[in-house]
């Protein structure tokens, strides 16, 4: 997890947002070490992206590990996901607010965390921020 520290905080450099790490589990795991790099970042610069210019942006990543397997939590304090895509979110070419970017982000993470044989939830309020959940065996 240091190495994934490392990694958001130069991903989040120059954003504003602050990065916190909560790791309540260190044990071992068995993953694909890229995959889940990549899992993180879709996260992460979505996250960038949704909280730029916005005072206070807190961008937090917590690990624990419970009876489903570990568990990858990932909450901003941002605006919060659009109704309108709410339903298809995990779809391809699905995106909100962006100017860059090909709406393929979150479809990766899905696959990746099914891959792994586990599962992505998403919560989000309007206004308070956002956060995905992705288990996977341990």
């Amino acid at each position: 997890m240091e190495e994934i520290r490392g990694f958001l905080e130069k991903d989040l450099e120059g954003t504003g947002v602050e990065l916190k790490l909560q790791l309540n589990y260190d044990g071992a795991a068995r993953f694909d070490e890229n995959k889940m790099k990549r899992l993180i970042y879709n996260i992460a610069r979505n996250a960038a992206q949704a909280l730029k210019d916005q005072p206070g942006a807190r961008f937090t990543v917590t690990v624990d590990r419970n009876d489903s397997g570990l568990c990858f939590r990932f909450s901003d304090n941002g605006p919060g996901i659009p109704g309108e895509i709410a339903d298809r979110l995990f779809g391809e070419f699905v995106t909100a607010r962006k100017k860059n970017g090909t709406g393929l982000g979150l479809a990766i993470v899905k696959r990746i965390a099914e891959e792994h044989g586990g599962n992505v939830v998403c919560r989000s309020r309007p206004g308070k921020g956002t956060t995905f959940e992705v288990t996977i065996p341990a």
